[in-house]
């Protein structure tokens, strides 16, 4: 229940964002990422928890129905990461950083430090909502995406594309 609700939030927030600006067709990244930060941090707090994140996005600004489909991507690593990287942890950081580079390529990196969580990319994990949305919404997007363990514990996923 809790994840859905984050997906709720997050489109919710998406049209909220879109109708209360001037310039309805882009999205800033760095804005409606922390604004999914929020709603995942909100869903999923626990008093006796002590989960940070560190943010680095580049000035990106993106069509809404990419910046729609990259959040509902980057909502759902989120989840996963918020719920399983710190299972038995009391503290713990989650980093996003998104840069955008002169042909139009956008890397968004989205790492943990804590245990990790399953490989929700290995085709295994089929059963998992979360694994399908990531991979519909990323083959939409015509991007690649990696899930690769951190050397010193924790997950890193890369979502790479071309806008």
């Amino acid at each position: 229940m809790k994840a859905t609700g984050s997906r709720i939030e997050t489109i919710a927030h998406a049209h909220h964002v879109l109708y209360n600006q001037d310039e309805f067709e882009y999205l800033d990244l760095g804005s409606y990422l922390n604004r999914i930060i929020s709603f995942v941090t909100e869903i999923f707090h626990q008093e006796e928890k002590e989960i940070g994140y560190m943010v680095d996005v580049s000035k990106i600004s993106l069509k809404a129905g990419i910046s729609l489909t990259i959040g509902l991507i980057v909502n759902e690593i989120l989840v996963h990461m918020y719920r399983d990287a710190f299972d038995h942890m009391n503290r713990g950081k989650i980093s996003i950083t998104a840069t955008k580079e002169e042909n139009n390529f956008v890397l968004i990196e989205i790492s943990d430090n804590g245990k990790g969580i399953g490989n929700l990319l290995d085709g295994i994990s089929e059963e998992s909502l979360g694994s399908v949305i990531i991979k519909t919404l990323s083959q939409k997007l015509d991007a690649s995406i990696t899930q690769q363990s951190n050397e010193h514990g924790g997950t890193m996923f890369k979502i790479g594309f071309y806008t």
